[in-house]
């Protein structure tokens, strides 16, 4: 994956790991962590197994790195991802197992890890803390992705058809990322006001006849990015207009609340309190509301009680949802507030006036 930039992204990375792991009086790190992986290489694209213990792993020194991988995985890793990026490789024959060269690399050796792995000492929430920030580089990707998460969940909404089933939907929707290099990490197609019942929902053999919301997480070059869009066969039903016009309200208060500097105890207290006033206090505890994104799809859930204050640089979902309908999009912190990385393309908005801010929420598409 030749992408100007990324050999300069994992240098800087690597400085990063080398110092974290020498503030904590270790020679070297140990990474088993895929999300730590990822983001250590700028976006390798983790091979699929079914055995965990086979997995890819990171060793780092001060001024050296290594791939270690099974002899199965080495030249495509190579070839597709982590030629010229400075990575040697420590390889073990796939019959031997990838315990062995990890208890020999560790044995005996003062090193951090990001597991609780044979005495290292265990890094991961330093590590989970250095990932959290979105770097210029990041920045880019990220709108890239966001824009063709949204524009693939869009066209899925344009096309489908009064009795398709969410699972042809969720189809639909996964054929047009991943024709995009985009993998899928989670889709949920809710047909008919099915989101009432269930605020995380899978994708059955329920048909389409009025209504559908489908909220997706695509990843690409290591990142994530989240959106949703609602669509109605022929005008909504009065019910699920009230509740989605209030859910997009919601979302312009979180959003405009959301600012560098802000604690996100703060920022999601005012959603909250908002739907409280507007008869729905409780829908903030049917289902997450808010996470920061980025290398892992959930780097930090938002909740009353979160204490973290909020950075610029971060990538952030906000998902508010009412009774059967749901808001979703991606937004990154800067130090004027946040930007829509999922912005709507051919699709109706809907503009909210606030306080200190005037804000588009992609609306319900109404079709015939």
């Amino acid at each position: 994956m030749s992408i100007p930039g990324r050999d300069a992204e994992v240098i800087d990375r690597h400085a990063r790991c080398a110092e974290a792991m020498l503030a904590a009086g270790k020679d070297g790190a140990l990474l088993l962590d895929s999300a730590n992986i990822t983001w250590l290489t700028a976006g390798m694209q983790m091979p699929v197994i079914a055995d965990p213990a086979e997995a890819p792993a990171l060793f780092y020194l001060e001024r050296q790195r290594w791939l270690l991988c099974s002899n199965v995985d080495t030249q495509r890793l190579f070839d597709e991802d982590l030629n010229d990026l400075g990575f040697q490789v420590k390889e073990w024959q796939w019959f031997l197992g990838r315990h062995t060269l990890l208890y020999g690399l560790s044995n005996g050796r003062p090193l951090a890890s990001d597991s609780s792995f044979n005495g290292c000492t265990n890094l991961a929430d330093t590590f989970r803390q250095l990932r959290r920030t979105r770097s210029p580089w990041d920045q880019e990707r990220m709108r890239e992705l966001g824009k063709a998460v949204a524009h693939a969940i869009e066209a899925t909404c344009r096309n489908c058809e009064r009795g398709d089933t969410e699972q042809e939907i969720a189809g639909q929707l996964s054929h047009r990322l991943i024709r995009h290099g985009i993998t899928p990490v989670s889709i949920q197609v809710a047909v008919d006001g099915r989101l009432r019942s269930y605020r995380r929902v899978g994708c059955t053999e329920t048909r389409l006849e009025q209504g559908c919301v489908i909220r997706a997480t695509g990843q690409k070059h290591g990142l994530h990015a989240t959106a949703s869009r609602a669509v109605s066969i022929g005008p909504p039903d009065t019910t699920f207009r009230r509740e989605y016009d209030l859910a997009c309200k919601a979302m312009g208060v979180y959003v405009t609340a959301c600012k560098p500097g802000e604690s996100v105890a703060a920022a999601t207290s005012v959603g909250t309190k908002f739907l409280e006033h507007h008869g729905h206090g409780d829908e903030w505890r049917l289902a997450p509301i808010g996470w920061v994104t980025g290398t892992a799809p959930v780097e930090l859930a938002f909740t009353p009680s979160t204490s973290d204050t909020i950075q610029p640089n971060w990538a952030i979902v906000w998902s508010p949802s009412v009774g059967a309908s749901l808001v979703a999009d991606t937004y990154l912190v800067e130090s004027t507030g946040l930007q829509c990385v999922t912005p709507a393309e051919m699709w109706p908005l809907k503009r909210l006036k606030l306080p200190n801010a005037t804000i588009d929420c992609p609306d319900i598409l109404a079709r015939n």
